[in-house]
């Protein structure tokens, strides 16, 4: 039998495949990384606390994150503060009751063409001719205004009134007494104006030059007795521009008092008859002479007869009786 040589222990240990130690490197490579990701995440989430809604802005201070939303980006003291800011600025605002002027007094101002402020003259008793007739309400909101024992039926008036020398006294104080009356029987949707005349027209304004109409108020009427109240007998007689400023405003009447003396021209008659016609506007003439009336055909019969009015004559020798 052959001899075979003696068997040697190997030089190398046994030990693991090389797979599984690689393994190993790997797992623990990837446990290391999954516990530090999770370290961060969960810091992150401590810096920002959730909101229900809106965007979430945050900034930094020494006391620590302060965080706002769109819904919320005042405190209640800044609320609080803009409430009283708010207040202060209304107050400042509003005058006082110690800061309004009284009104009750206040002139309206007046359109005066060529002559300075008339002397203040109070209307006197005139007699029974001098009392106006109350207004009767009738449909459409409309009047029934008298002056002087005629009517006009309407909405909207206006008192064209001869102020000139021939009207001083009696027949003045008459005028404006009968004036008075027949304001306050307006009501507040019943519009009025006012424009005496020597030769140059007076027009009552409130409106400050823009020729409105003004409504019948409580508070207007009483501004219009001021104005009356105020006016005097003075210089000659031009009707003409005065009666046109009536006729531009297109009223429903228009009641004239003036008397005869130095008619209007034809002219003047005629285009006065056909702006009346036109605006629909109805001329009520009052005429102011001394002794009994005659049936003699003038100036301010043909302007009723013509526009649909209304004449009436007045013997002054019969006012203030």
């Amino acid at each position: 039998m052959a001899n075979r040589p003696p068997c040697r222990p190997t030089d190398r240990p046994a030990g693991w495949p090389a797979w599984c130690t690689s393994l190993a490197i790997h797992a623990g490579l990837f446990l290391i990384l999954l516990y530090t990701t999770r370290q961060q995440l969960v810091r992150g989430a401590v810096e920002t606390p959730s909101r229900d809604v809106g965007i979430v802005l945050k900034q930094m201070t020494d006391e620590g994150p302060l965080f706002e939303d769109e819904e919320n980006l005042e405190s209640p003291d800044t609320e609080a503060a803009q409430a009283s800011s708010l207040n202060d600025i209304t107050q400042n605002a509003l005058p006082t009751a110690a800061e309004i002027p009284p009104t009750s007094n206040t002139l309206p101002h007046r359109t005066i063409l060529g002559i300075g402020d008339s002397d203040s003259i109070g209307a006197a008793d005139a007699g029974a001719m001098t009392r106006g007739g109350a207004a009767q309400r009738s449909v459409g909101g409309e009047a029934t205004v008298s002056l002087f024992g005629i009517e006009g039926v309407g909405a909207k008036f206006v008192y064209v009134f001869d102020r000139s020398i021939s009207m001083e006294g009696p027949p003045l104080r008459a005028a404006k007494a009968q004036l008075i009356e027949s304001l306050d029987s307006l009501e507040s949707i019943h519009q009025m104006q006012i424009i005496f005349f020597n030769h140059e027209p007076i027009a009552w304004d409130l409106t400050g030059g823009q020729q409105r109409i003004a409504f019948a108020t409580d508070r207007n009427k009483r501004l219009a007795e001021n104005f009356v109240r105020e006016i005097s007998a003075s210089g000659g007689t031009y009707r003409r521009a005065a009666l046109q400023l009536a006729l531009r405003l297109r009223p429903d009447v228009i009641f004239f008092l003036t008397d005869a003396d130095d008619p209007m021209s034809e002219s003047d008659v005629s285009d006065a008859i056909r702006r009346a016609t036109s605006a629909g506007t109805g001329i009520n003439s009052i005429e102011f002479g001394v002794g009994a009336a005659t049936s003699r055909e003038n100036f301010l019969r043909k302007l009723a007869r013509e526009t649909g009015g209304r004449y009436a004559y007045i013997d002054t020798r019969q006012l203030g009786k």
